[in-house]
C-alpha cells in the first residue's frame, strides 16, 4: 500500500465530499455511460450503500478475542430518509470514524469477504475515487486525482486480479508508463493470469530505444538521456570505443543507428526489433499517458487513445489484458 491508514480514512471523506459536490444540483436521471444501465441516482445509491455496509462490518470487527467496538464510540448512522447527497457524505464520515477506531489490523467481513480493516479502508477510498470519475465523466467534468492516490488505485487493481509470480524467462510484457510522473508498471500476462511489478524508471521501450539511439536523442557524440557519450560514459559505462553495458561496440555506429550487430542492455537489438513489438524475443506493448488517464483506462472508464493515452509496440496484447480487469 502506498498510503497509510489515516490517509485512506481521510480519502474516504474527501472523495465522498468531492462526489457530493459533483452531484449536488445535478440531474440525477443522467445516464452513466461507464456503468451501463445506471443513472447518477443509481450510482449514488450504490456508493452510499457500500459505505453503510462497510461501516456496519467494521463495527462488528474483532482483533483476536477483543470485544467489538461499542456503537456509542461511533457517530450515529444517518436516517434512511436523509437527502441522498448528504447521506453519502455522512455515511463516509461514519465509515472513516469506524476505521480510525478499529485501526488497520482487525478482520472485517464485507459481502462475505474477509479482509483487514486496513484493506477495507483502501478499497473504500479507491472505490469512491473511481465512482467519482464515473460521475465526472457523465457530467463532462475533468477528473483530478493526486498522483500518489492514482498510483495506489492502479496498484490495488493489479493486486486484485494478479496471479502468482510467473517463472523468469522470455514472455509477453505490457508496460504501463505515466508520462507526467514517475511510476512504471511492468505486467507479464500468461493466459488468463498475469504477474506485475512497479518501477520508478523510464518505460521499457523508451529505455531501449534511447539506448539504441532511436529515441530522438543525439547519440552521435553528445548525449543520451542527459549523459555525455562523447567518449566518456553511457549509463555509467565507458564507451570510449570499448564497451556498452559490458558489450563490445567497437565498429558499431551508434550515431548512424547501425545496430545490426549491437547488444543493448544484454538484448540483441535491430531497427525492426526496437521499432516494433519484439525486443530480444519478448513481445512488448507500452500503454502510456497521464497517470489519471492511465488509471481510468485500466479501470475501463476511458478507451485507449483517450486523454492523451497511446500504445506503442504490440497493441494486440493490450485489449485482452484490459478485458480481464473488471471491478464494475
Amino acid at each position: 500500500m502506498l498510503l497509510d491508514h489515516e490517509r485512506y480514512c481521510d480519502e474516504v471523506v474527501t472523495q465522498a465530499e468531492l462526489l457530493g459536490d459533483l452531484l449536488r444540483g445535478a440531474d440525477l436521471t443522467t445516464a452513466v455511460p461507464t456503468c451501463p444501465r445506471w443513472t447518477l441516482a443509481d450510482l449514488l445509491d450504490h456508493v452510499t450503500g457500500n459505505l453503510r455496509e462497510m461501516a456496519d462490518a467494521v463495527r462488528r470487527s474483532r482483533r483476536g478475542r477483543a470485544p467489538s467496538t461499542s456503537t456509542a464510540e461511533l457517530p450515529t448512522p444517518i436516517p434512511t430518509t436523509a437527502d441522498a447527497v448528504e447521506a453519502l457524505t455522512l455515511e463516509a464520515a461514519t465509515l472513516a470514524a469506524a476505521l480510525r477506531i478499529a485501526g488497520r489490523g482487525r478482520c472485517a467481513r464485507v459481502w462475505g469477504i474477509d479482509a483487514s480493516t486496513g484493506e477495507w479502508a483502501r478499497r473504500a477510498a479507491n472505490d469512491l475515487l473511481i465512482h467519482r470519475a464515473d460521475a465526472a465523466l457523465s457530467l463532462g467534468v475533468a477528473v483530478g486525482v493526486s498522483p500518489d492516490h492514482a498510483a495506489d488505485a492502479l496498484d490495488e487493481l493489479l493486486e486484485l486480479f494478479a496471479g502468482p509470480p510467473l517463472p523468469a524467462g522470455p514472455a509477453r510484457r505490457i508496460v504501463l508508463r505515466a508520462t507526467d510522473t514517475d511510476p512504471v508498471w511492468v505486467v507479464t500476462p500468461d493466459g488468463g493470469s498475469f504477474s506485475w511489478r512497479r518501477e520508478h524508471a523510464p518505460g521499457e521501450l523508451r529505455r531501449r530505444r534511447d539506448a539504441a539511439g532511436l529515441g530522438g536523442k543525439d547519440v552521435g557524440g553528445t548525449h543520451l538521456d542527459g549523459r555525455d557519450v562523447g567518449g566518456t560514459h553511457l549509463y555509467g559505462k565507458d564507451v570510449g570505443g570499448t564497451h556498452l553495458d559490458g558489450k563490445d561496440v567497437s565498429g558499431t555506429h551508434l550515431g548512424e543507428t547501425d545496430l545490426a550487430e549491437t547488444n543493448v542492455g544484454g538484448t540483441a537489438v535491430s531497427g525492426a526489433d526496437v521499432g516494433g513489438a519484439d525486443v530480444g524475443g519478448t513481445a512488448v506493448a507500452e500503454l502510456r499517458g497521464p497517470l489519471t488517464a492511465l488509471l481510468l483506462v485500466t479501470y475501463r472508464r476511458l478507451d485507449v487513445g483517450a486523454e492523451g493515452t497511446e500504445v506503442d509496440g504490440d497493441a494486440g496484447l493490450i485489449e485482452p489484458w484490459l478485458a480481464s480487469l473488471n471491478l464494475g
